[in-house]
C-alpha cells in the first residue's frame, strides 16, 4: 500500500529516508544539510510541475485595478497568466501592449496559480514527492539500483497523476481541440 504523504515534513522525511537518515520533527530552525536540500528539491519539483498549468490550479478572473493607483499589484503565487498580454514588473501588472501598468479597466485573465504543498491533490503531492526523491537519491547517493527503482515509481506516478488530470479535468476531444473548436465555429 503507497501512502501519499500528507504534509510537506512528510515528504522531506520520505524523501531523506531513501538515504536512510532518521526523520526529523519539524521544519522549523532545521540545520541538518540533507533535510534542506530535500526540501529545496520538494519545492523547486512543485513549482515546476504547477508552472505547467493544470486544471486544478488555473482559475478564471477578472482584475481590477486599484481605484486610487490604477496599479494591479502582481501577487506571489501567481505562476503565470494567459489570456492577456501582461507579465509582471516592478511587482506590479504590466500591459505589454501599452506598455504600461496604469489599467482603466479589468483585465480578464486565467492565473496559474502556486497551491501549498498541503493542498495540493493527492496523487500530485505523491508524484511531487516522488520526483524530488529521484533527483536527491541521483545528487546524494547516485546509486544505480535505487535510480531504477525510482524511474520505475516515478514512472506509475506520472501515470496516476495524468489519469487524474484527464478526470478532473473532463477534457474531451469536441471541446478540448483547438482544430474541431474552429472547424465548428464557421
Amino acid at each position: 500500500m503507497v501512502i501519499t504523504p500528507a504534509t510537506e515534513l512528510d515528504a522531506i522525511n520520505e524523501i531523506i529516508g531513501i538515504i536512510g537518515q532518521a526523520p526529523i520533527n519539524s521544519l522549523e530552525d532545521e540545520a541538518d544539510i540533507d533535510s534542506l536540500n530535500a526540501q529545496r528539491i520538494l519545492q523547486g519539483v512543485s513549482r515546476e510541475l504547477q508552472s505547467k498549468g493544470w486544471s486544478w490550479n488555473i482559475e478564471a478572473t477578472n482584475l481590477s485595478p486599484d481605484a486610487t493607483t490604477q496599479k494591479i499589484t502582481f501577487r506571489d503565487d501567481w505562476l503565470r497568466l494567459e489570456g492577456a498580454s501582461v507579465v509582471r514588473r516592478e511587482g506590479y501588472l504590466y500591459d505589454l501592449s501599452n506598455q504600461t501598468n496604469l489599467f482603466k479597466a479589468s483585465v480578464s485573465v486565467d492565473i496559474v496559480r502556486l497551491i501549498d504543498f498541503v493542498d495540493l491533490p493527492e496523487v500530485v503531492r505523491k508524484y511531487v514527492t516522488t520526483k524530488a526523491t529521484k533527483i536527491f537519491q541521483a545528487r546524494s547517493v547516485g546509486a544505480a539500483e535505487l535510480d531504477r527503482e525510482a524511474r520505475e515509481e516515478l514512472q506509475e506516478a506520472y501515470q496516476t497523476l495524468m489519469e487524474y488530470e484527464l478526470d478532473f479535468g473532463a477534457y474531451n476531444q469536441i471541446d478540448s481541440d483547438p482544430f474541431i473548436q474552429t472547424a465548428m465555429s464557421r
